[in-house]
């Protein structure tokens, strides 16, 4: 009985593991992305989207978008994570496991700005961004 509680706990200890790694993967992946915009590389965070978000949005409009974005709230100052939600079934988008992360943002131009990244489950485990807003 004691050797299968010890097993027990082990396993627990590397599932809870597996759940933190999968966790910390979707907050690096939104890190990596945001990252990629407050560089100014557009083009490349489009390429670096979900398919679906690709055939929303072309890469042009993607770039002039993001363009007026930059020109609207200056260079990125400061930006905190807020939050993590895991969601699935949304309405108007394709079936799957989707994280929304939250993160309180500073712009030279906009002081107080709360972005949200999306990403959806790939069929590979990957996550990939497939949703930006900010508000």
């Amino acid at each position: 009985m004691r050797r299968w509680i010890s097993c027990m706990a082990i396993s627990l200890s590397l599932l809870s593991g597996t759940v933190l790694a999968a966790d910390q993967n979707t907050h690096e992946a939104a890190d990596r992305w945001v990252q990629t915009i407050d560089q100014g590389n557009f083009g490349q965070s489009w390429k670096d989207a979900d398919a679906g978000f690709q055939a929303n949005v072309s890469e042009i409009q993607w770039t002039q978008t993001l363009q007026q974005i930059a020109a609207q709230t200056g260079k990125m100052l400061k930006r905190e994570f807020k939050s993590e939600e895991v969601k699935s079934d949304l309405p108007g988008a394709p079936a799957g496991k989707f994280k929304f992360v939250v993160y309180q943002t500073a712009f030279e131009k906009a002081p107080q700005v709360t972005e949200t990244v999306v990403l959806i489950e790939t069929k590979d485990g990957s996550w990939k961004v497939t949703g930006y807003f900010l508000k």
